[in-house]
């Protein structure tokens, strides 16, 4: 529906402790000291940010999310301001 969007690779995100990355080549998202529970905000390219919920991570050593394919990312009122 309108409220969900599809992220591309590349699409950069930003999560709750001010960390940025962005979806590689293989549909994850590498962050350090990101805890299931807590969300990524993505910007989508001329789109409204949408954030992201971490369910859980692929594998917590490397902290890699899988943020392609299995997580909705949900859009957001413009929180340009975050």
């Amino acid at each position: 529906d309108e409220n969900h969007l599809v992220l591309s690779l590349g699409t950069f995100g930003r999560s709750e402790t001010g960390l940025v990355s962005q979806i590689g080549w293989d549909g994850f998202t590498y962050f350090e000291g990101i805890d299931p529970g807590s969300y990524i905000l993505f910007y989508p390219q001329g789109q409204s940010p949408c954030k992201v919920s971490i369910e859980g991570l692929y594998e917590r050593e490397s902290q890699k999310i899988q943020t392609l394919n299995s997580q909705v990312c949900l859009k957001t009122e413009d929180e340009a301001a975050l």
